[in-house]
């Protein structure tokens, strides 16, 4: 329960990634990322993927794998606060990043898209096994929560994972597409802007490879989504692409791995109530909140957020019972 003046949805959102509330939680980060070890991580097919690893001072400690969302970073603002939050509670840490996020662009030719799962599945289980740690819990945010939830249920049967936690996941892309066109134009340019300066970034790095893009195609994310599902995937549309990364119940049998998923009830991208499909099945609990936005839940005029607390207690409460 934010005080009032923190219970705007969209002022949750957006404070969660600015450009304040990050530069605090750098310089609070600052030793720990100065000593990040970059691991190059196998992906699938000769895909490589980056991830930055913090090793804890206790010998074995528990790995936590951070997966961020859509155009994120592995010094996005709520990565960063909820990773100051695991080192300070004896956590090693490893951010897992995404193809063509972050300064990733460069390893590898093909452009990213949602449905490749397999290479951050290899990736998550490379690192477990390099890094070889006393248990392993995962935690992703929005579409980071979305690959979450899809690389727990793909590595249930080998127990590679412990727990995992999802805060505000993606769970139909279609519906969530529909919001940021129709909704507060900021999400929309958003990402827009962020996704364009991406591709372009590959067409610059793969000339050979990419053409410019149309200029009628760039008008909205959804026009952007069709030209890029037509000519970079193996999707017949944008529906079907959407539906080869939505999370329903039928995609998750079998899950042996608790999921706990963290939603906001007002938040202005992720309808919370797609959650009651999944809610119901074995292994999977779902904490709902009146306010936090999308991945904010920014609880004071520091900054700090109780996402972190909620991970925080979920995972030692996880441990608990574990041993």
């Amino acid at each position: 329960m934010p005080p009032f003046w923190l219970r705007n949805p969209h002022v949750q959102s957006i404070l969660s990634s600015s450009p304040i509330r990050k530069a605090k939680l750098r310089n609070k980060a600052r030793s720990w990322l100065q000593n990040s070890k970059s691991l190059l991580l196998k992906g699938e097919g000769g895909s490589n993927l980056i991830g930055y690893w913090n090793v804890s001072d206790k010998p074995n400690a528990p790995l936590a794998i951070l997966i961020h969302g859509w155009e994120g970073t592995a010094e996005s603002g709520y990565l960063l606060s909820i990773a100051n939050s695991l080192i300070q509670n004896g956590f090693q840490i490893l951010r897992l990043t995404l193809r063509d996020h972050d300064i990733s662009h460069h390893l590898n030719e093909e452009l990213f898209h949602s449905c490749r799962l397999t290479e951050v599945v290899n990736a998550a289980r490379d690192a477990i096994e390099r890094i070889k740690p006393s248990s392993t819990s995962m935690i992703g945010f929005s579409l980071g929560g979305n690959f979450t939830i899809r690389i727990t249920h793909a590595l249930s049967s080998e127990g590679l994972i412990e727990q995992s936690v999802a805060v505000c996941p993606v769970l139909m892309p279609q519906d969530t597409m529909h919001r940021l066109e129709h909704g507060p134009r900021i999400y929309h340019q958003y990402f827009k802007k962020k996704w364009l300066k991406s591709i372009r970034k590959k067409i610059s790095l793969f000339p050979h490879v990419f053409k410019e893009l149309p200029q009628q195609h760039t008008r909205s994310l959804a026009t952007l989504t069709d030209y890029f599902v037509e000519h970079h995937t193996d999707y017949a549309n944008s529906s079907a692409y959407f539906e080869g990364y939505s999370i329903r119940a039928e995609k998750l049998t079998n899950l042996k791995t608790p999921i706990h998923i963290l939603m906001s009830r007002d938040d202005p991208i992720i309808d919370a109530n797609l959650l009651q499909s999944i809610s119901e099945l074995p292994n999977i609990s779902v904490t709902y909140t009146d306010f936090g936005g999308h991945c904010g839940f920014i609880k004071n005029r520091q900054f700090e957020s109780w996402a972190d607390d909620f991970i925080i207690e979920t995972l030692k409460s996880g441990e608990r019972l574990t041993n």
